[in-house]
């Protein structure tokens, strides 16, 4: 929690919340610290401190949801 914290703090990426422009909900960002190579990011164009979600694995991420929240 500290980890999500502190990256949230970074100046850009609070300009980017007040903007609207962060639009990976919690739960994704849990999942991507937990299983980083189910998701494809690109930089984003004269914005060094954030990337831009491409794609996931959809069934990836789903399975391990399930099995974090203890579900079969």
């Amino acid at each position: 929690a500290r980890l999500v914290a502190a990256v949230h703090d970074a100046p850009a990426v609070r300009a980017h919340i007040r903007e609207g422009g962060l639009k990976i909900w919690d739960e994704l960002v849990v999942l991507y610290l937990v299983q980083p190579g189910s998701f494809t990011f690109s930089p984003r164009p004269g914005d060094s401190c954030s990337r831009r979600l491409e794609s996931f694995q959809a069934a990836e991420i789903r399975s391990l949801y399930r099995k974090l929240l203890g579900i079969p």
